[in-house]
């Protein structure tokens, strides 16, 4: 410890003495938007700059490396592909708390600008999809970057994503060499100060006069709260082409509040701009589609479809597709949390409608990088004709995601493709499936979905139960741990891959009944467990596709995946060294574990809270921890304990 005394004078001020005084330190309350720098990338590894205290360790792929260019920082060296590309940095475990947020700073070395949306993780010190390490990996902001200039991506913690971690990790998904570089990450601070500023850009509504005004004035980067309530349309629709925005319930009840066209409106909502967020409320009656997704002028990307329940659409309850000039397209959205689901009364409105049985569930064309997760969809089919797919991507879409949804009583589960040809269908500058031209669909992961037919009305239809899931031309596709169950024999197959262009695996899923290759496709089948007895599960019958304790033909009888392919199940829970087949690996979920992962974490506690708070959420009752039969106080509080391992 040294003192200057900086008084310019000889022998006035006299050191006496430097002591330590004792007392409770209390470090200034940080303001919203304060900074602190996690890493500044220098143009070398020895110009790296740090500012959190414990956090000094840098992580990256060994096919990126510093480079002199721009501000200097970390960019893809090897090759041009985005996915083999991350950077971050880790240190001692921190807590990142709701509202704080990490933005990363990119600069675009090219001549002209480059729009992409990056990924981040703070679990995952690996490559987004095929790396080593399994992890979560969640989507940044879109961002464009003007040739030679810089700006910024960044990601917001919410209740889903808060926690406790110990690297930040980030990764361009841009395929190109010393394309765009990584200059900093940031992490700004959610302040305590007492509440927060209401927020100019946001619009509360409560009838429709009020919604139909807010949506004349739209502008960008607007939230639009819906108070509880029926918003009765009457022909009106929603018509989004402004980027940012953002409509959601005020409550966060997504049943109380009710958007009904009344088979009068066509498309209810429709999406035609990038950074959308439309969340926690009913869309019901759409005459056509309930959400659409489509590019009209430009890229439609980023599109955030989270907690909505949509009721009975006249077509496709969400719709994505391109503009019709098929020259700009929907790409990298995701669909969470959602119910979608077609009542008997619906089913019958939709033959009135269409003359025919057009409806589905999720339905894309042409569409990249989609995740679609974590949903439950249920009753598409008809008393004649073939509906289409709860889940389906076709026409030359690419990398899409479904993991975790269950899916009940539709004709067709999941489906990547359709037809052995098309026209127009969707191609790739970068080539994959070694130059195909002719896929419906391009690469992706069908993975822990639970799948099941269970009415005998739908088996007793005109085309009955069709498929759980069904792969045409669609090459490089994994279809792996998968549950698919029918209480009848299904029309084609439980799992049915055709046409010479379908390649890729077929690994580690149960069916009831049989797998099928058809027409010449070369798509790899291991580990798979056909015509699987309804004993195994803990409630076939009734839809409960969880392995019984006593599954032994499929419990541990799984054949290894590569590392980071599937490492958990249907309910988050890691998988072991011998995976179980199927969407679940079995265990006996401890006190405390309410999301049924078989582990109490900081999740267990945020989903206490919300139960709490009276949100729409499930919470195992068999985690009651104080044996009061309720979720609660008790149960944050234990779950937090074992969060921090002091219990």
């Amino acid at each position: 410890m040294n003192v200057n005394v900086n008084y310019a004078n000889s022998k006035i001020l006299v050191c006496d003495k430097i002591e330590l005084k004792g007392g409770e330190y209390k470090p200034p309350t940080p303001a919203d938007g304060d900074t602190v720098m996690l890493i500044d990338f220098g143009k070398t590894a020895t110009g790296n700059t740090f500012g959190l205290t414990g956090w000094s360790s840098v992580i990256k792929d060994t096919y990126t490396d510093y480079k002199d260019i721009g501000p200097g920082g970390t960019t893809i060296i090897t090759g041009t592909n985005g996915g083999y590309d991350y950077q971050g940095v880790k240190g001692s475990s921190r807590t990142f708390a709701e509202g704080e947020k990490i933005a990363v700073t990119w600069y675009n070395n090219s001549a002209a600008a480059v729009t992409f949306t990056p990924k981040i993780s703070f679990d995952d010190s690996d490559r987004p999809d095929t790396g080593t390490v399994t992890g979560k990996w969640r989507n940044m902001s879109a961002t464009t970057v003007a040739s030679k200039a810089a700006a910024e991506s960044t990601f917001t913690f919410d209740a889903s994503s808060a926690g406790t971690y110990s690297l930040v990790n980030v990764s361009v998904t841009y395929s190109g060499n010393q394309v765009l570089i990584c200059d900093k990450i940031v992490l700004i601070l959610k302040g305590e100060d007492g509440g927060e500023e209401p927020d100019e850009n946001e619009i509360t509504v409560s009838n429709l006069t009020e919604l139909k005004n807010a949506f004349q004035s739209l502008a960008a980067d607007t939230t639009i709260l819906l108070a509880d309530g029926t918003y009765s349309l009457n022909g009106e629709y929603l018509w989004i082409a402004k980027s940012g925005v953002t409509m959601r319930s005020e409550s966060g009840n997504r049943e109380a509040v009710i958007l009904d066209g009344g088979y009068v409106s066509t498309e209810i909502i429709t999406v035609a701009a990038s950074n959308v967020t439309l969340a926690d409320f009913t869309v019901k009656r759409a005459k056509t589609h309930a959400v659409h997704v489509t590019a009209d002028a430009a890229n439609t990307e980023n599109t955030l479809i989270k907690n909505l329940h949509i009721i009975d659409p006249g077509q496709q309850a969400i719709k994505i597709n391109p503009n019709s000039a098929r020259t700009f397209f929907a790409d990298a959205g995701v669909i969470e949390d959602c119910r979608i689901e077609m009542s008997d009364t619906g089913r019958a409105k939709v033959l009135e409608i269409n003359g025919s049985c057009y409806t589905g569930g999720i339905d894309g064309h042409g569409a990249k990088g989609w995740e679609v997760r974590d949903n439950e969809i249920e009753g598409f089919w008809c008393t004649t004709g073939l509906s289409e797919h709860g889940i389906h991507f076709w026409s030359g879409s690419r990398g899409t995601l479904a993991e975790r949804n269950k899916l009940a009583d539709n004709a067709r589960g999941i489906g990547f493709g359709l037809g052995e040809s098309g026209t127009n269908w969707r191609t790739y500058s970068d080539s994959p499936c070694s130059g195909a031209t002719n896929a419906g669909h391009y690469e992706g992961i069908i993975r822990n979905n639970f799948i099941f037919q269970t009415r005998l009305e739908l088996y007793d239809s005109q085309t009955h139960f069709d498929s759980g899931i069904a792969l045409e031309q669609a090459c490089g596709a994994k279809v792996i741990h998968n549950t698919v169950v029918s209480t009848q024999k299904p029309n084609v197959a439980s799992v049915e891959w055709r046409f010479s262009g379908t390649t890729g695996m077929i690994a580690n899923n149960i069916v009831s009944h049989n797998l099928m290759p058809r027409d010449g496709s070369t798509a790899e089948s291991k580990g798979n467990l056909q015509s699987a007895a309804m004993t195994i599960f803990a409630n076939g019958a009734g839809g409960d596709l969880h392995l019984a304790q006593t599954a032994t033909a499929a419990i541990d009888m799984g054949v290894s995946l590569d590392a980071g392919l599937c490492g958990e199940d249907f309910d988050t829970q890691k998988r072991d060294a011998k995976p179980d087949i199927g969407a679940d690996e079995q265990c006996s979920p401890p006190i405390g574990d309410l999301d049924s992962n078989c582990a109490v974490d900081f999740k267990d506690a945020v989903l206490a809270m919300q139960v709490l708070a009276a949100k729409n959420v499930t919470a195992r009752l068999g985690g009651d921890v104080n044996a009061d039969i309720k979720i609660g106080l008790a149960e944050a509080i234990y779950a937090l304990q074992k969060a921090a391992g002091i219990r």
